[in-house]
């Protein structure tokens, strides 16, 4: 049971000014596991250092599952149901539910299939905005939707990662597929990127958008005192694109020093009138950590 400051919010529900998480589990890779988890978090709760995922709310959660090796070679098949709700803490109504049924290939070299049926309801009590130029009304919501995806194993230099998604989205349709390349050069650079075609539909309101997304990652470490974090990402649907460098030098145990810029551009300048600038915010941010202990 963790408490914090007490924040606004009403000063009602399970432990209003504090957070309770109680889990009991039985980790296994092979044969039987399961897990149950009850977490809630007061409508007043306000930790004093660090956030928290969701605030005022009561989550249950539950998950079986079983796995077993289907070859000589060491193939592992992975099945689970899992089972995960949101309770509003302080007014006690329905807030969302997802259950999903996954089925996982372990492969020998460390790559993973995996297939999952998910079943979804949302009960939005406010509109909803997906894209800035679609909304979702409030109301509850029923969504089906299958994905499949395929994790790379952690061996070879160059690898390609891929998730495919189909199905309900609101009271509409969502279909996407993003490929994730990675080029692990050496100990010392390595080089991501996400790609991913998107289209969202909404046919009672005769709403369509294709929505591209471009992101590129790039670690870099000249030794193990400086290091080197770039982010790269353009995105069709918010006509943006951001820049995100983050450079750290470790001075000794316990001393850092961090220079940070971040940068935003306007993708689209004639989107608006007058048009945007081409800079939509920079900023650059010097930091020094210093951690003292007995």
């Amino acid at each position: 049971m963790l408490t914090g400051d007490a924040g606004p919010g009403p000063d009602s529900g399970v432990a209003p000014r504090g957070a309770l998480k109680l889990l009991v589990e039985r980790r296994r890779n092979r044969g039987l596991w399961y897990r149950a988890a009850l977490k809630t978090t007061g409508a007043r709760y306000a930790p004093a250092l660090g956030y928290v995922e969701r605030a005022d709310a009561i989550r249950p959660f539950a998950e079986i599952g079983y796995g077993r090796v289907v070859s000589r070679a060491g193939h592992v098949v992975r099945s689970s149901v899992t089972t995960a709700l949101v309770y509003r803490n302080a007014a006690g109504t329905f807030d969302a539910a997802t259950t999903s049924a996954a089925v996982t290939l372990e492969l020998p070299t460390g790559g993973v299939a995996g297939l999952t049926a998910t079943r979804q309801v949302d009960d939005l009590l406010l509109p909803f905005a997906p894209t800035p130029a679609t909304s979702v009304p409030a109301g509850r919501y029923h969504a089906n939707f299958l994905q499949l995806s395929f994790t790379p194993p952690n061996g070879p230099s160059a690898v390609l990662g891929a998730t495919l998604r189909g199905g309900d989205y609101y009271d509409g349709t969502l279909y996407s597929a993003l490929l994730t390349p990675e080029w692990r050069a050496s100990a010392h650079l390595r080089v991501a990127a996400d790609l991913e075609l998107a289209r969202l539909d909404f046919p009672s309101r005769g709403r369509r958008e294709w929505s591209k997304l471009g992101r590129l990652r790039v670690f870099a470490s000249a030794s193990p005192r400086l290091s080197l974090i770039a982010l790269l990402q353009g995105n069709s649907v918010g006509r943006v694109g951001t820049a995100n460098v983050r450079l750290r030098y470790n001075m000794a145990e316990g001393h850092d020093l961090w220079v940070v810029y971040g940068h935003q551009a306007n993708l689209d300048r004639d989107y608006t009138t007058p048009p945007a600038p081409g800079t939509a915010r920079a900023g650059l941010l010097v930091k020094y950590t210093r951690s003292f202990g007995t």
